[in-house]
């Protein structure tokens, strides 16, 4: 190859490496601005999210100082607040109209519901893209629009040791803002008292307030049967649910399809103290029965109808699934000399509520009312008074049923289930008194204490139950229950799920923006 040739190729090598060396420059010129563009644009982005973030955060602290000074309006001595939300972006709104409250009394005679209060709640809501910050019912709320419901401070819903105050703080204007503004708040009207109360609005189907529908009863504490259900209906309905479930164990039921939420709270109405005999076919309502034999007094007092000759007396609790009744049986009367016979008394227990069938069964025929103080049959007066937490002893067998089987409440059921002879145990039921004594096993003929019999079956039963009154069938009465009367003492139960006194007011406030 000659020498030109080869010059010739050298040259054309060098043209490469300078088209190489420009191409180079550019692919990296290209590099940096596109590293300079993608830096700008994470960056904004970055920059957007933060600020974002801050406004939220701005607009959560100035929402959460909004609550107090609502309250300071709505709940206080103050006229008037004002709260600034800062120059950040987003839109704020005052909305009557968003969500509403019920506050329902149901079985407030053993059968009916009433409707104590159900108004719309308002709110006051900001909003920033997808995420909302709001004030209603006294508390703040946090919402993006696909997440849950989040609890930033409490509602004014107070529950401590059975009783709940509501003070339910309702917006009833509406206005907007957006950017930088500040919120007014001012009253709308003066504080209304729902609960207690004796009167209210008389208008509306059903009527809603005091007093109760159909009666001329007032709203009082303590709460008497039934149970206290309060609702709530709110785009942050699952926040509200999780604040119910923190603040008492009652039954929190959540209904997504149309954002609502329901706490039920027990009436807890407390002992139930002295008391007239119910009329037959009537009973006495024990409500908010303790755990661990809380019986303290239990006593009756009974009046004759002419004589208490061939008395067939009960009082018993049907629940269902479980039948109690205390028997009382006289076969004597009154004579010159005092009483001439026994009293025969009787305790029947049955419970298929669990995976093995309790049937027990207790009996004393012979309670000699002349040397047994716990049983006085005075016969100048005729009254008899039983002490029923007394040490009056029983013993455990099938009970011999006296007269017809139709003179006991669950007459036909002593007669055909029968109590086997094999060993019956209270393992069921794990009770230990002090000194301890050893309850656990009994056989046929055992005996035991009738006041803690009585307690540990009203134990089973409770917490609540009714005490009916039977007196023996058609025209067989021995006792005047008009006459008679009677006092049941007992501790109430304990934990957040009862309710015995109810404190719930209406407060409206205004909220405008400037």
């Amino acid at each position: 190859m000659s020498s030109r040739n080869r010059r010739r190729d050298g040259g054309h090598r060098g043209g490469d490496r300078g088209q190489a060396t420009v191409l180079g420059a550019v692919l990296v010129l290209g590099m940096v601005i596109t590293g300079t563009a993608l830096v700008v644009t994470l960056g904004a982005t970055a920059l957007t999210d933060t600020q974002s973030t801050s406004e939220l955060e701005r607009a959560e602290n100035s929402m959460t100082l909004f609550n107090t000074r609502t309250s300071m309006v709505a709940l206080g001595n103050s006229p008037s607040q004002s709260v600034s939300f800062g120059n950040g972006g987003g839109k704020i709104e005052s909305l009557p109209d968003s969500g509403w409250m019920r506050v329902t009394h149901n079985d407030f005679n053993g059968s009916d519901d009433e409707v104590m209060f159900n108004k719309t709640l308002g709110a006051v809501v900001y909003r920033n893209d997808d995420t909302e910050i709001a004030y209603q019912g006294g508390g703040v709320w946090r919402k993006s629009d696909s997440g849950h419901g989040l609890m930033v401070s409490p509602p004014e819903f107070h529950y401590r040791g059975a009783t709940l105050t509501l003070p339910i703080v309702r917006v009833a204007s509406k206005d907007s803002g957006s950017g930088g503004v500040t919120a007014t708040i001012s009253r709308d009207s003066e504080t209304r008292r729902v609960f207690p109360n004796e009167t209210g609005p008389t208008t509306g189907t059903p009527e809603i307030g005091a007093p109760y529908n159909g009666t001329d009863s007032p709203y009082e504490n303590p709460v008497a049967n039934g149970t206290v259900n309060v609702t709530v209906q709110s785009r942050y309905y699952q926040g509200w649910a999780d604040y119910f479930r923190q603040r008492t164990e009652g039954n929190v039921k959540e209904f997504p399809s149309d954002n609502r939420v329901r706490v039920t709270l027990v009436s807890l109405a407390g002992s139930v103290g002295e008391f007239e005999m119910p009329a037959v076919g009537n009973s006495v309502p024990v409500r908010g029965l303790g755990d661990d034999h809380p019986l303290n007094t239990y006593e009756i007092s009974l009046q004759p109808d002419p004589h208490y000759n061939n008395m067939h007396w009960s009082m018993y609790a049907d629940n269902g699934n479980e039948q109690f009744e205390l028997h009382f049986y006289s076969s004597g009367q009154c004579t010159g000399s005092g009483y001439n016979g026994d009293i025969d008394m009787s305790i029947y227990y049955y419970n298929t509520s669990g995976s093995v069938n309790i049937h027990e069964e207790w009996q004393n025929t012979s309670v000699n009312v002349e040397n047994n103080d716990d049983f006085d049959l005075n016969c100048s007066t005729g009254e008899l008074s039983v002490d029923l937490l007394s040490d009056t002893t029983m013993y455990m067998g099938n009970i011999s049923l006296t007269g017809s089987d139709n003179k006991w409440m669950f007459g036909p059921e002593i007669k055909d289930r029968g109590v086997a002879n094999e060993t019956q145990s209270f393992t069921f039921h794990n009770y230990t008194t002090t000194p301890q004594i050893d309850h656990g096993n009994y056989e046929t003929n055992d005996p035991e204490e009738l006041g803690f019999l009585i307690n540990h079956y009203f134990d089973l039963l409770g917490p609540q139950f009714d005490l009916t009154v039977t007196d023996g069938p058609g025209g067989s009465s021995r006792v005047d229950e008009d006459a008679s009367s009677g006092e049941l003492d007992f501790d109430t139960a304990s934990g957040a799920e009862y309710i015995t006194f109810l404190h719930v007011t209406e407060n409206e406030v205004n909220v405008t923006f400037d």
